[in-house]
């Protein structure tokens, strides 16, 4: 399994999680440059599972954005996992009171 941890040429490739940091709500913009099943879950900073955001296929060169409901996180730091079969991006986005 190949590891694109945010590398450019990997065939996910994320735009943005904006506002970064956030109270209340954010959003990744992310595009996929095949076709694949695709899994964005939301860790805290110790790498406890919160929630899946989504779970599906996602087509090639189509723009993705998923929403992040964050005002019922507490305060602190979160990675977004992105796992498909051959590859993985970790994005992290700060949520303050």
């Amino acid at each position: 399994n190949a590891s694109a941890m945010g590398d450019a040429r990997g065939p996910l490739q994320v735009s943005h999680i904006a506002p970064n940091p956030t109270q209340d709500y954010a959003q990744i913009a992310f595009q996929s440059l095949e076709p694949m099943r695709l899994e964005v879950s939301l860790y805290d900073a110790s790498g406890l599972f919160i929630q899946t955001l989504f779970e599906g296929q996602v087509e090639k060169n189509q723009n993705y954005i998923l929403d992040i409901e964050a005002a019922a996180l507490q305060s602190g730091v979160y990675q977004l996992r992105m796992n498909a079969r051959n590859a993985t991006v970790v994005k992290q986005f700060l949520v303050t009171d």
